[in-house]
């Protein structure tokens, strides 16, 4: 393996730490509810960090001639300092009020997501070339094994700090010790060797290269199922509001869920890991997204102000965590290694991180829309209780559904069969146990 793996590793488990405790957890969605912001600017907030992929084949020439690496670390570094501009959110509220604070907190937001789709613009190509493909699918299982232990340590300080903290100082704490481990994390990319320059030279980041990726009928069909999965999983951020809103469950074991969504992905990354690079990623992703489609209805029949709310929650957010890491380092590895080819890898990558970003951006604004306007619905039908989140997970559920039709018809060339999978699972138990080993 590459001597550097560590480094990549050191990376991304304090990145880890960084997105936990800034703007990938319940910790982000309940400081902007503490704030005031409804539940749509909430979604339209959220909706910043996925839209800015759009920037993706609009910079990814520049992003080349600059250096693939070099933008990422220039890039993810500066973020850092962007994002401890949100520590004097709370002061802007009591100077100036809701309004400014709102296009404060969407001005910094707006400044830290360019910040990120730029680096991850690089970052896309680069991977393609520092990770071998043979081994793509046992280091994201690696990668993932570090991000979760590193994201169950951070959200059980969260969970310690929202507990024992008051008002804004709790989230501003976890703003300014994260933003200082990302730096140290940003520094440990330093070790891991740039992009070659024939490599880049032929991956032709132009728009000729990228209308010629459109042409490319398995690559739309992957795009289309990208989109329809990204929208269709736009419920799962608003799940915090659900658990203290409709399961009147405290903010403190609410930040726990991101713990159980964290272990869960923890214990099962070798796994997906190993099973990706012998089975295929087109399987596994549909198994993944089979099981995310069905997860948010089982929140709904959770009784409120129970303690067995919090720990049905708990189970399902650790279900969650399996299935979104299985989801993620299949179809990674599907795409990158199936879809994607080496001479137009740019292209493609801006394409499908554009593509991700307009999905993602829309996915979290109208799921706050829908909220908003479906608030006051409340009636019961066959002794089931509709509301907003109910309204809410019926449409994400259609999509997600569509989604796994689309991804059915993209041909994969040495991938198993769904059922072939499953099968095939059963029969190499020893050999998983063995690798494992």
């Amino acid at each position: 393996m590459p001597r550097y793996l560590g480094w990549f590793l050191i990376h991304h488990g304090l990145n880890a730490v960084f997105f936990m405790l800034t703007f990938g957890s319940a910790v982000f969605v309940l400081f902007l509810d503490d704030l005031g912001l409804s539940k749509d600017r909430i979604g339209l907030v959220l909706s910043l960090f996925p839209f800015c992929g759009l920037v993706a084949p609009l910079v990814s020439g520049a992003v080349t001639k600059f250096g693939l690496k070099r933008t990422y670390i220039a890039f993810y570094g500066i973020r850092k300092g962007v994002m401890l501009l949100m520590l004097l959110a709370p002061w802007v509220l009591r100077r100036f009020g809701a309004e400014i604070l709102f296009a404060y907190i969407t001005i910094v937001l707006l400044v830290f997501a360019l910040c990120r789709a730029t680096a991850e613009t690089a970052y896309y190509p680069w991977s393609r070339e520092f990770i071998p493909d043979a081994v793509r699918g046992w280091v994201g299982g690696q990668t993932n094994v570090v991000v979760g232990l590193a994201s169950a340590l951070a959200m059980l300080l969260a969970s310690v700090v929202m507990a024992r903290g008051s008002g804004y100082a709790r989230y501003q704490l976890l703003i300014g010790i994260a933003s200082s481990l990302g730096v140290i994390s940003v520094l440990a990319m330093v070790r891991v060797p740039s992009e070659s320059p024939s490599a880049v030279a032929t991956s032709r980041p132009d728009w000729h290269a990228m209308r010629c990726s459109l042409r490319d009928s398995r690559y739309r069909g992957f795009l289309a199922g990208v989109m329809l999965s990204v929208v269709g999983l736009a419920s799962y951020p608003f799940i915090p509001l659900l658990a203290r809103e409709r399961l009147l469950i405290p903010e403190a074991r609410i930040v726990l869920f991101d713990v159980a969504n964290t272990v869960g992905a923890l214990i099962s990354s070798l796994y997906w890991g190993w099973a990706a690079d012998r089975y295929g990623g087109k399987p596994l992703t549909l198994v993944t997204l089979a099981l995310a489609c069905i997860l948010p209805w089982i929140w709904l029949v959770l009784p409120s102000g129970r303690m067995v709310a919090f720990v049905g929650g708990l189970a399902l957010a650790a279900a969650y965590g399996v299935a979104s890491i299985g989801m993620g380092i299949a179809s990674f590895r599907w795409f990158l290694n199936d879809i994607v080819p080496m001479e137009g890898r740019t292209a493609y990558t801006s394409i499908w991180y554009a593509g991700s970003g307009l999905a993602g951006g829309l996915a979290p604004f109208a799921a706050g829309w829908i909220l908003r306007g479906f608030a006051g619905l409340s009636w019961r039908c066959g002794g089931v209780e509709v509301h907003a989140f109910t309204i809410l997970f019926a449409v994400t559920s259609s999509l997600t559904l569509a989604a796994l039709l689309r991804y059915r018809k993209v041909p994969a060339e040495a991938d198993y069969r769904v059922r072939d999978y499953v099968r095939a699972t059963c029969r190499d138990l020893r050999s998983l146990i063995a690798y494992g080993k």
